[in-house]
């Protein structure tokens, strides 16, 4: 009988999770479009291009130099989740966290999603981009949400009792800039989570610090990178692609191009 129960119970559970998981895309999207302006087609745009000759070169040496115009729009929402990370990185970096506007950001990355919907109407529909961004859009939510949740709670409990930023608060502000740069140059899930997690850990108290907030911060964000930890290994072993990252291709002319005449590999 007690068996059962928590069947029902473990069963009843799971059903919840699987409706607020369908919610959050719903409800985004929904807020998305009805925050965001229908978009303008424009023409295409030829002032500044690379001329035809070189245009033509490039294309036939660089295997996929030029990608479909889809995926230009299915880039979109996923900066608006690198800029929250610019934006989280800077604010914590002389405020405390529970002062952040997190939900601000996650409506950002509906209302982007919702923007790349309405640009790449004329295109044709791809599944798996759009599977893409639900499942960013889902992470971005719930990461955000319970941030917000925790840090306007046990976060400012033990911001007050320290009356001060401690040794380790200072030390994520500075793992937040370095993984805001990071993702500037590689995907999330390459981010060295355990390294910076022992690092967290291996944080000696200033003078002054409280014990409260120096092992809550401890406990409290070495638990999240373990967690991301995870999720990052599962990501890079079953979803990362398995060739190499494509290299940065520029086409620059007037001061720009003249700066960069001598670099290697230029044209």
């Amino acid at each position: 009988m007690i068996l059962l129960r928590w069947l029902r119970r473990i069963v009843k559970t799971i059903l919840w999770l699987a409706v607020i998981i369908v919610l959050i895309p719903v409800a985004g999207l929904g807020y998305g479009f009805l925050t965001t302006p229908s978009l303008t087609p424009l023409e295409d745009v030829t002032d500044g291009a690379p001329p035809n000759r070189l245009a033509k070169k490039v294309r036939a040496e660089i295997p996929g130099y030029q990608q479909p115009r889809q995926a230009t729009y299915v880039a979109y929402p996923y900066w608006t989740v690198v800029y929250a990370a610019r934006d989280y990185a800077g604010f914590v970096a002389k405020d405390q966290p529970s002062g952040f506007p997190y939900w601000s950001y996650v409506s950002r990355f509906w209302q982007g999603y919702a923007t790349m919907i309405r640009a790449s109407s004329g295109s044709e529909f791809n599944v798996a981009d759009h599977r893409t961004q639900v499942v960013i859009g889902i992470g971005q939510t719930v990461e955000l949400a319970l941030q917000w949740a925790y840090e306007n709670t046990v976060g400012r409990i033990t911001e007050a009792i320290a009356g001060r930023r401690t040794a380790t608060d200072s030390y994520q502000a500075r793992m937040a800039n370095e993984y805001a740069g990071f993702l500037d140059r590689a995907p999330w899930y390459q981010f060295p989570y355990a390294e910076k997690r022992a690092g967290l850990f291996g944080v000696q108290p200033a003078p002054g610090d409280g014990a409260v907030r120096s092992g809550e911060r401890k406990l409290a964000f070495g638990l999240a990178d373990t967690v991301k930890q995870v999720y990052a290994g599962f990501v890079s072993a079953t979803l990362a692609p398995a060739s190499d990252p494509a290299g940065i291709h520029v086409w620059a002319k007037g001061p720009i191009g003249e700066a960069t005449r001598t670099e290697p590999d230029t044209l």
